[in-house]
């Protein structure tokens, strides 16, 4: 004789799904797994597990968060901008579902706990909100990629990479005074560092403080090699090729295949006269190009590799 399923045992399983908090503790250990692996570098390793766990539960809003992740460190931007998109579509439904239902934020985490297992915390959310304006800004979303880096903050996520990203956004938008002000609120957080020095020298070169910006590269010179490098194109920007010269020559000799060294010593000897020299240059370099038409009067300085280098943290636990 079949046994029958108590009724208490068939209404927990209506009232509490596969997907539900009863076996959220498997899925939060594989996206710490996952989270690990991308903190590791192992990007299609964190892929497929959290493809796996979406599998089970689609609306998993953690998974999808360090997928959308995995996929933008893989530069896969596109992708990335359509799971957060999907993200964050989800918790505006469920936002407005709540302020029907009476109490928003009650409503919202009962949906997620019923419908992913586990709820958004709220340095996750943060996360997510940074993660998001980073896709954004890549694609040069740059008013929307800005609303996002201020929900993060709101949310409370990690001030110094927010406001930085902030900062390259605002310099990107031509918006100088609050770049500065982005600068000035990391400083009240770390205090004065060379990374700082460096970036306010990029801020004054833009607003044609020439020697503001030289003695601020000076300064951070030792330390960021891109400071040096920036030095020798202000010196290039105001003719002044025998010194911008003398600097990039110290360059290549501590790296010998330096592009950048290469390529403005080529212009330098161009501009002094010397256009067989300046070829050479030029094809130690890879370029094609003749000097000619490759050796503008004036050069722009650098800053976005010191903002790319910037780690945040992807709050595994």
């Amino acid at each position: 004789m079949v046994k029958k399923i108590p009724i208490i045992i068939l209404i927990f399983w209506s009232v509490f799904p596969k997907s539900s908090a009863f076996f959220a503790q498997e899925a939060i250990t594989q996206e710490e797994a996952a989270c690990v692996r991308i903190n590791e570098g192992e990007i299609d390793k964190a892929v497929e597990i959290l493809q796996r766990i979406l599998e089970i539960s689609p609306h998993n809003f953690n998974a999808k968060l360090y997928l959308g992740i995995a996929f933008y460190l893989k530069n896969g931007t596109e992708a990335a901008l359509q799971t957060f998109n999907e993200v964050e579509k989800e918790l505006n439904r469920m936002v407005g579902a709540g302020q029907s239902f009476g109490d928003e934020a009650m409503f919202a985490a009962m949906a997620q706990e019923r419908r992913a297992g586990i709820i958004f915390s709220e340095e996750r959310k943060g996360l997510f909100y940074f993660c998001h304006g980073l896709v954004l800004k890549e694609k040069k979303d740059l008013k929307n990629a800005e609303k996002k880096f201020k929900t993060a903050l709101k949310h409370e996520y990690d001030e110094i990479p927010t406001r930085l990203h902030l900062f390259d956004l605002y310099i990107k938008m031509k918006n100088l005074k609050s770049a500065a002000s982005q600068l000035a609120e990391v400083e009240k957080i770390s205090g004065k560092n060379d990374l700082l020095i460096f970036l306010g020298g990029y801020l004054e070169y833009r607003k044609d403080n020439t020697e503001a910006a030289l003695e601020a590269f000076e300064k951070a010179a030792s330390k960021i090699a891109e400071a040096k490098k920036n030095i020798a194109r202000l010196y290039y920007n105001k003719g002044d090729y025998q010194q911008s010269l003398e600097i990039w020559r110290e360059i290549l000799s501590e790296s010998l295949d330096d592009k950048d060294a290469l390529i403005d010593i080529g212009r330098i000897f161009f501009h002094i006269g010397d256009s067989e020299k300046a070829q050479e240059f030029f094809s130690k370099a890879g370029i094609e190009t003749s000097p000619e038409r490759f050796s503008p009067k004036k050069v722009p300085l650098i800053y976005e590799t010191q903002i790319k280098g910037i780690k945040f943290d992807l709050k595994c636990k």
